[in-house]
């Protein structure tokens, strides 16, 4: 508790020179957005960030390279996609470049700073008290006008880092963009008068089309099909 004290005078202080980030990003607007403001986050309120570290512009650029020639099926390298550790070699993000930023996040009362299997990003646990103090920000709860079930944490105005760390991180997700939510006339919608037929036995999915559907229609072969030999399927 002390540490965290002390950490919150230096940053509020002035002891640092802070960059903020996402400048190109517009802030919570009452008048155009469907989300309410409400009152902040208790302190101790359990917030989990996602911390994007910065790659220069020419890891980023063979990355880009790679993920158009294993796409283009006109390519000699199409369909030969690379294993997690040989992306984590190509993005090359270097550890003392993590450790700076793992290390801040720990120091300003994160309980945990996880480093994805790629080392691009880093999932951050925080309390919102503490969060709202490394990252020089406001933080409020927000709900939907429509979707009213829904309740997020957000920072109504941009957000900053120090000097020394905002060079190593590009984004700190989960904390200006709001998510895009179903309109609320496709909310809960039937298709017991479709007629679609389909091998669905829950009433969960009847007469709805579903990948089991679309398999079904199009002869696709399943995964206990010897005719499924050499199957693959890539989602992003």
């Amino acid at each position: 508790m002390v540490s965290r004290l002390i950490f919150g005078l230096l940053v509020s202080g002035g002891n640092a020179d802070w960059v903020v980030k996402e400048r190109e990003v517009p802030t919570y607007n009452a008048q155009t957005s469907m989300w309410v403001k409400q009152e902040s986050p208790s302190t101790d309120h359990p917030l989990t960030l996602t911390v994007g570290l910065s790659l220069d512009d020419a890891r980023r650029n063979e990355l880009e390279r790679i993920f158009w020639e294993v796409s283009d099926p006109e390519h000699i390298n199409y369909g030969k996609y690379r294993s997690v550790a040989e992306i984590s070699e190509v993005l090359a993000v270097p550890q003392d470049h993590i450790d700076i930023v793992s290390k801040y996040f720990i120091e300003a009362g994160a309980t945990s700073a996880v480093v994805a299997a790629a080392r691009d990003t880093i999932k951050v646990t925080i309390p919102a008290g503490a969060a709202a103090v490394a990252l020089n920000t406001k933080l409020h709860h927000f709900t939907h006008a429509e979707h009213t079930q829904m309740r997020i944490v957000r920072a109504s105005r941009h957000y900053a880092l120090p000097e020394h760390v905002a060079e190593h991180v590009s984004i700190v997700g989960e904390l200006l963009q709001f998510p895009r939510l179903p309109l609320k006339e496709l909310r809960n919608l039937s298709a017991s008068e479709s007629g679609w037929p389909n091998a669905c036995e829950s009433a969960s999915c009847a007469n709805l089309v579903t990948p089991a559907v679309l398999a079904q229609r199009y002869k696709i072969p399943t995964s206990t099909s010897q005719n499924a030999a050499g199957n693959s399927m890539a989602v992003s």
